[in-house]
């Protein structure tokens, strides 16, 4: 099962990617994580990069994070592994023009427990994956905004 939606951010892509690109920067912009940390030695984002996410809403363990597909400025894929079971998020950027970019966002459901939980809940999925777009997106024109004030 997958949801995905696609968000266009008046922003530079350097601004983007720094957003997006970093584990350690989301905190910045998405509202349920509350820290990210690098594990078992990663010390830069890249294809097998680990990393701990908690989350406000979620008190039973952190989110065991992999990045698999790291291309600077064009995509971030990296799999979450929880009690829940496992998902991939995948992000893929395209510039539209010099101050514009447009941000696909595709949120699939791995194991069985995932698949079942997204049957159930996912008009909420849907609804959170739409509202990370929207905070990666506001995040950015907000840092865009500053740097040509």
């Amino acid at each position: 099962m997958e949801f995905s939606t696609t968000q266009e951010i008046h922003a530079d892509l350097a601004t983007v990617w720094a957003a997006l690109g970093d584990p350690q920067n989301w905190v910045k912009w998405m509202d349920d994580l509350t820290d990210v940390k690098p594990e078992n030695g990663t010390t830069a984002p890249g294809p097998g990069a680990r990393y701990s996410a908690s989350q406000a809403w979620w008190r039973f363990d952190n989110q065991r994070l992999t990045i698999h597909d790291y291309r600077p400025n064009e995509r971030l894929t990296y799999s979450a592994e929880t009690t829940g079971g496992g998902v991939t998020f995948e992000y893929t950027l395209r510039q539209v023009d010099e101050r514009h970019v447009a941000v696909h966002f595709l949120l699939r459901m791995d194991s069985t427990f995932a698949k079942v939980n997204a049957s159930m809940s996912g008009p909420l999925l849907e609804k959170k994956l739409n509202a990370e777009a929207a905070q990666l997106r506001d995040y950015c024109e907000a840092q865009a905004s500053t740097r040509t004030a």
